[in-house]
């Protein structure tokens, strides 16, 4: 706006014009520009052949810029030192060990030495693509593996990556990588699940957890199974030590802490928004299953 000198008086109108953009995919732009493109001029042209998606050009040019970088590198004995390190505060994060995380990042903060790759031109560039590479590995290879569930696993990764974009100093984007590490830590401590569960077990998780604002039940989880209503009660309960009714309730009751600990939202708003019958209801259920109220919930943790 300030750029192209509009008053501040229309914001709200912008915002509202912005906001309602419907939202693509690279791909789906790319595919939208060529049928626009045979509408207009009734030529109908291959994503591959208009936009080269496969042009190896690249490949030869880092190639050449490999091999300098490694010859330098060799030269001014200045090799990457990080591997053993990311693997072992990996595994912390995929076991759920907060207590041995953060003993570990604070005594390799003050001991460990390593040489960090150059991954742009400014400092600040630097440690943000740094934090972005890896809150992307922490999730993928410790937090999912760990127990954590996918979609949230991925909803946390853009989440972490928003943030760090927002930030404006190399100390900000260092203090956000602390806490991106330790918050995955923690909810793989709560969400750890046994190694043990199978597969279609897993798929059942899945499902309940992309479903739990949705007025669900066991009759949907079976029709979401390849087993029968039988069988899929009792490997669920084998398996998950908890009926699927149960695990229902326990995944909106972390869903529900969740909301009271990191937004505003009423408790009637989280009561609708979870699919429960009324917002008295959700209070008692949340109360047996927490042993407090959500308001001394949301009060403890404010």
């Amino acid at each position: 706006m300030t750029k192209n000198g509009l008053p501040i008086a229309r914001y709200d109108e912008i915002a509202s014009f912005l906001t309602a953009i419907p939202l693509y995919t690279y791909n789906q732009f790319l595919e939208l520009l060529l049928f626009l493109h045979f509408i207009l001029n009734g030529e109908k042209l291959d994503l591959n052949e208009a936009f080269r998606l496969t042009d190896t050009k690249y490949q030869l040019e880092i190639g050449k810029q490999q091999a300098e970088r490694a010859y330098t590198a060799r030269e001014e004995q200045a090799q990457h030192g990080t591997y053993l390190f990311e693997q072992q505060m990996l595994s912390l994060v995929r076991q759920g060990d907060v207590i041995g995380l953060e003993n570990f990042l604070l005594r390799t903060a003050k001991t460990l030495n390593v040489k960090e790759g150059k991954l742009a031109e400014t400092p600040l560039r630097q440690a943000k693509n740094l934090l972005i590479g890896l809150v992307v590995s922490v999730g993928k290879d410790a937090a999912i593996p760990g127990g954590m569930d996918i979609e949230e696993t991925y909803q946390l990764i853009d989440t972490y990556t928003q943030e760090c974009e927002k930030l404006q100093s190399e100390d900000a984007v260092k203090n956000l990588q602390y806490n991106m590490t330790m918050d995955f830590a923690n909810r793989v401590a709560m969400q750890k699940s046994p190694r043990t569960i199978s597969a279609d077990t897993k798929q059942c998780l899945q499902y309940i957890t992309t479903h739990i604002n949705q007025p669900i039940g066991v009759s949907d989880v079976v029709a979401h199974s390849s087993h029968s209503r039988s069988s899929l009660l009792r490997h669920f309960k084998e398996e998950t030590g908890m009926s699927v009714n149960d695990y229902i309730t326990l995944r909106r009751m972390k869903e529900a802490a969740s909301l009271l600990r990191y937004t505003d939202k009423s408790l009637g708003e989280i009561s609708s928004y979870l699919c429960f019958s009324s917002q008295s209801y959700f209070q008692n259920v949340f109360k047996k299953h927490y042993g407090i109220t959500p308001l001394q919930y949301r009060n403890q943790r404010a």
